[in-house]
């Protein structure tokens, strides 16, 4: 599996994730809801293993570390 497809796969986990959060109360039941929350706790895990790989594999630490702060502040 490519860096891009555990990305989009992560991404994809998160806003399953995230449309459960918001459609909850209302639009969804309580089975639904815990699916869809389950679904995207798998989002986590991959970002991690993806800054982890993204740092083994970086030649300057300190501009990675920069770019990573500068994209959450984003």
């Amino acid at each position: 599996m490519t860096v891009f497809l555990m990305k989009l796969l992560a991404v994809c986990s998160m806003l399953c994730d995230h449309t459960a959060i918001f459609l909850y109360p209302r639009f969804i039941q309580v089975q639904t809801y815990g699916w869809m929350r389950a679904i995207g706790r798998l989002a986590f895990p991959i970002y991690a293993f993806l800054i982890v790989n993204g740092y083994q594999k970086t030649h300057d630490v300190k501009r990675y570390l920069t770019r990573l702060v500068a994209f959450a502040a984003i």
